[in-house]
């Protein structure tokens, strides 16, 4: 008696083989799916910091045009606000840094404290008793040019 060579897997193995094809499959589609979602969240988050940040810079322009345009009495209440926008660009920024690296901040690492300089010397300007038109006019170069880097 001569046995028939068969070629080929068993039914129970095909069966069995076909259900892990299926089971990795589906494990692929949810871990595709639950990529795409953490891509697009960590899209919104970068950009919320981004605009965040943009926001307060904006602020921190204007506070600067407030600030050449008059004197006054509350002139170093608008520099104390200044120094607050600029502070939180800088904490935005930080964040951005340290989540998506030199590309996904708002500001060169410098930029940012080389400003927070200049409020300095407002105010010290402004104690002295000194005008303070030139270094406003400085610390608006350097906005500007971390505004148009955005």
């Amino acid at each position: 008696m001569y046995y028939e060579m068969r070629r080929g897997l068993s039914r129970k193995s095909r069966d069995v083989l076909v259900l892990i094809i299926l089971v990795l499959l589906v494990c692929v589609i949810v871990m595709g799916s639950l990529y795409a979602r953490a891509i697009v969240r960590d899209r919104r988050v970068h950009d919320m910091l981004i605009g965040s940040g943009g926001s307060e810079l904006d602020e921190a322009v204007q506070s600067v045009v407030n600030l050449s345009r008059g004197g006054g009495s509350n002139t170093t209440v608008q520099i104390a606000r200044l120094r607050q926008h600029l502070y939180a660009v800088d904490k935005f920024n930080e964040i951005a840094l340290s989540l998506y690296g030199r590309v996904g901040g708002l500001a060169e690492d410098g930029q940012i404290a080389k400003a927070l300089e200049y409020v300095s010397a407002c105010e010290a300007r402004l104690v002295k008793g000194q005008a303070i038109d030139e270094s406003l006019h400085q610390l608006r170069g350097i906005l500007e040019t971390l505004k148009a880097k955005r």
